[in-house]
């Protein structure tokens, strides 16, 4: 089978924000940033221009990927905000992003509120931190465009629980009994009875209708036959924030994943944001300092 990049993921801030070949292939979209919000932004607070030049960074990436693929990047809205409606919609708004991309949000009950709104203004979004088929509802509901279900954290939830329980790990489970993948199942049952068209971001009859996979795993897919795992169809019912925190509850592992997920993709984001403000202080200063002319005069 051939297999070509269609789609593309940014993670927040994972390259830019490290040190070494990585950062240096990709500096100049940083030092471009931090030079374009001070020019913006001149007088303004260090916080303000900070900002400013993360927003650059974000648009800056994006630009770069979509020039290598046909098709949609995500891009990351910053993970920090996962629990404020109004944070995260007025930082994406802030973007002006629109053809071909598609704003990763994570699948919080503000977050899913946040990208209804959005999606009723035309911005595609792609929902993060999916462990749960309520988290799946709720966001199909919503009508966001992808949903990114994480079917490795999912397994490893659930052999933790096993091995709480005094039983084997799912180590040597079969894939077709992974965890994960069953929960993708369930996903595409439900959507499928109830009509939902958002889309399951990681392939297959039956699985998620897009993917990010390491080649080892999805070589291992193309070789594994495919398993009828029945039909799950809940009963469904519209998502208000104490039915959505009902079944989160049941359900467990979103509550468990969600807050683990959020610290550490803000890890990432309080690196780059610590970069970034560095830059932007130092070129404010050079910026702000005194110069003394030919004839003696002191010029800024």
């Amino acid at each position: 089978m051939s297999i070509s990049a269609l789609d593309a993921v940014r993670q927040s801030g994972v390259t830019i924000a490290s040190d070494g070949a990585e950062y240096e292939k990709y500096s100049h979209i940083l030092d471009e940033a931090v030079n374009y919000s001070v020019r913006r932004l001149p007088g303004d607070s260090i916080g303000a221009q900070t900002q400013l030049a993360l927003d650059r960074i974000l648009v800056q990436v994006g630009v770069q990927i979509l020039k290598l693929i046909p098709g949609r990047v995500s891009l990351s809205a910053d993970p920090r905000l996962g629990y404020d409606y109004d944070a995260i919609v007025a930082k994406v708004r802030a973007g002006h992003l629109r053809s071909r991309i598609l704003i990763k949000i994570p699948a919080t009950y503000p977050g899913i509120r946040a990208a209804h709104t959005l999606q009723n203004e035309g911005i595609q979004t792609n929902m993060t931190l999916i462990f749960s088929l309520s988290q799946a509802l709720a966001c199909a509901q919503a009508g966001v465009a992808v949903i990114s279900p994480f079917i490795g954290r999912v397994k490893d939830w659930w052999s933790a629980q096993a091995v709480a329980r005094g039983e084997p790990d799912l180590s040597s489970q079969p894939l077709s009994e992974h965890a994960g993948i069953v929960l993708v199942h369930r996903i595409r049952a439900a959507y499928a009875k109830y009509g939902h068209k958002t889309k399951s971001w990681l392939l297959g009859s039956g699985g998620p209708d897009l993917v990010t996979l390491p080649p080892d795993l999805l070589d291992s897919l193309r070789s594994t036959p495919a398993k009828d795992l029945g039909e799950f169809v809940p009963e469904q019912e519209q998502y208000g924030e104490a039915a959505f925190a009902k079944d989160s509850k049941e359900e467990a592992i979103a509550l468990d994943k969600v807050p683990e997920g959020l610290e550490k993709f803000s890890v990432d984001a309080r690196l780059l944001e610590e970069k970034v403000r560095g830059r932007v202080t130092a070129l404010s200063e050079m910026s702000t300092s005194p110069r003394v002319t030919r004839d003696g005069w002191a010029a800024h």
